[in-house]
Parts: structure tokens; sequence; C-alpha cells
């Protein structure tokens, strides 16, 4: 991989692991110390959100190309994807009214972990033995210094 490419992987997963830290923080902050009841309205927000800066990426800077996918895909393949992502971020918006972030965050940590494993178990998925090498540190129990 160049260094050009490098950076802007690096850059583009430290935008992404901010972003996300922001958002959950500020969705606690909106549950807890607003007292706002409607978790569904502020994944709905999200959503919205989430599809004007589709819009301006795609349409306006064309900065992606647009995508155009055959009407049977979008059903068959896309619809199921958009209807569980939308099911989680819906899920952890209701759970953030009762949990900590920190809880929320370690069960979180655990996808990784539980994917290779699922994968593993339903469809029987080789995996190198330096993926499941690079599982153990989620696994094991975290201990303070």
């Amino acid at each position: 991989m160049e260094e050009g490419s490098m950076f802007r992987s690096l850059l583009a997963i430290l935008q992404w692991w901010g972003f996300n830290v922001t958002v959950i923080i500020m969705n606690k902050w909106i549950f807890q110390k607003l007292d706002f009841k409607f978790p569904l309205s502020v994944s709905c927000v999200h959503f919205i959100c989430s599809s004007i800066g589709a819009y301006i990426v795609i349409k306006v800077l064309k900065l992606k190309p647009l995508i155009v996918v055959e009407p049977e895909d979008r059903w068959r393949r896309i619809f199921p994807m958009s209807f569980v992502f939308c099911i989680n971020i819906v899920l952890g918006n209701v759970s953030l009214r009762y949990i900590p972030v920190s809880f929320m965050q370690t069960i979180k940590s655990f996808t990784p972990a539980t994917t290779v494993v699922l994968q593993w178990l339903v469809w029987r998925k080789y995996f190198d033995w330096r993926i499941w090498a690079s599982l153990v540190p989620i696994l094991l129990p975290q201990r303070p210094f």
C-alpha cells in the first residue's frame, strides 16, 4: 500500500471513530441531560442527516458516483441489510436511555468475535489463525493495572 493511500485510510478510520464516539455521547446527553424520551425520533433524525449527507456527496460534490441498482437487488439484497442496520441503530438509541455508554461500547466490542464465530458455525467459513489470534485481546477479560 502506498503512503498516500495508507494516510487516507488511516484518516478515514480516525474520522469514522471520532464521529461514532461523538454520536454516541451526544445521544446519551440528549436522553440523559435533556430527558428526551423519544429514541425513535433521534434515530429518524440520524437517517435524515445520513440521506442529506449522501445526496451532497453524490449529487452536489460528485465525490462518489451514483450506483444504479436493479430493482430485484434492492429488495433481495439491499433492503434486508438496510432493515437490520436500521433496527441496530434504533435499538442502540433505545438502550442508551437505560445503560451507560461504557457498557454499550463493551458489548459492541464483542462484534468482531461474534461475527467470526457465527460465520464459522453457520457457513463453515475457514479463517486463518491470524484472524482467530486477533480476537484474543477482545475476548480476554480486561483488568485495570
